[in-house]
């Protein structure tokens, strides 16, 4: 039997966790979420929430509120005489700032308009679908500011009635404000942009393993390899989905040098330790690259402290440049 979980239920994580909630089921709803709190993200994990056509699911006033990897169905904005927004939203009432990252909405109506969303605040949307219904409503009422990535403009525009239309001019990634995936925690996200597409192909190629905490300067060194002709695979924001774990290790396994960039966020990590001891493992060539002085530990002192470095936060420019495009040569030519 599958499980399912109620409004009770999610109520309770809500307002009981900070920054981060996660889901393993579904959830059946027969009342609406207040989400007031700041700084939350909530992951679906591609579990549904389900309203049962009796109710919209959240009323959203906090900042900095994350929704991701849902699917949003039957939800049905209310229309009572002191319903807040009623007749607008059938999923969610934005009042607050809001990303929706990786959602589905299915089947969702409103009376008025906005099938799936009335936006009255900040909303930014990334790679979601909405509700395409017979009933001559626009899925999203718009009466605040909405930021799209730009290459989607065609696709959702005939969604959205009104308001403002702002893009996110590049692809962008998810990123760790603090670099504790090892404890099991995540914590509110910030926007990087992703330097390039991670390399897919069957030539030689390197695997970038990182804490996302250092991604704004990490970025800008794989950023530097791409352009002198290195083939890169990094993980370029497949953790906010499914299946990540299986995608990680299918693209070590088959990659011919491993590199890590060593900070205490790095060391701090489990997903980079886990991919620095699967290297190993698999007997794949392994350069670390310190980015600044970082204390081994967690057994990496053992794994890695007799390895060939490179020290770059104490190395002279066109010294680091040089090192770097000999020691992955060697492995991948360029």
């Amino acid at each position: 039997m599958e499980d399912v979980r109620d409004h009770n239920h999610l109520r309770a994580l809500i307002f009981q966790k900070e920054g981060y909630v996660s889901l393993n089921y579904d959830i059946s709803l027969n009342r609406s979420i207040d989400i007031r709190n700041n700084n939350l993200t909530i992951d679906g994990n591609g579990h549904t929430i389900d309203a049962n056509g009796k109710n919209r699911i959240f009323n959203v006033t906090g900042k900095n509120v994350v929704l991701k990897n849902f699917i949003f169905k039957n939800g049905k904005a209310p229309t009572g005489l002191f319903a807040d927004g009623k007749g607008y939203g059938g999923v969610i009432r934005n009042n607050g700032q809001l990303e929706l990252n990786n959602c589905q909405f299915i089947n969702n109506v409103a009376k008025n308009d906005g099938n799936d969303i009335v936006n009255n605040s900040e909303l930014k949307i990334i790679n979601c679908s909405f509700s395409q219904n017979n009933n001559s409503k626009y899925s999203i009422l718009n009466n605040g500011s909405i930021k799209i990535c730009e290459n989607q403009l065609e696709t959702l525009e005939p969604f959205i009635s009104g308001g403002k239309i702002n893009f996110i001019s590049k692809p962008k990634i998810t990123v760790d404000v603090f670099g504790t995936e090892g404890m099991g925690t995540d914590y509110p996200i910030h926007m990087i942009d992703r330097p390039f597409d991670a390399y897919s192909g069957s030539e030689r190629y390197i695997f970038a393993s990182y804490a996302h905490v250092d991604a704004k300067e990490v970025f800008a060194e794989l950023k530097r390899f791409h352009e002198d002709g290195f083939k890169i695979w990094y993980d370029d924001g497949i953790r906010s989905g499914e299946g990540w774990q299986e995608v990680v290790e299918t693209a070590l396994e088959d990659s011919s040098l491993f590199i890590v960039f060593l900070t205490p966020n790095s060391v701090e990590s489990k997903n980079v330790r886990d991919e620095i001891f699967l290297a190993i493992h698999e007997d794949i060539p392994l350069i670390p690259i310190y980015l600044e002085k970082t204390e081994l530990k967690y057994g990496l002192k053992l794994t890695l402290l007799n390895l060939q470095s490179i020290f770059k936060y104490e190395m002279p420019e066109n010294d680091y440049i040089c090192r770097y495009k000999n020691d992955f040569s060697r492995y991948v030519g360029t």
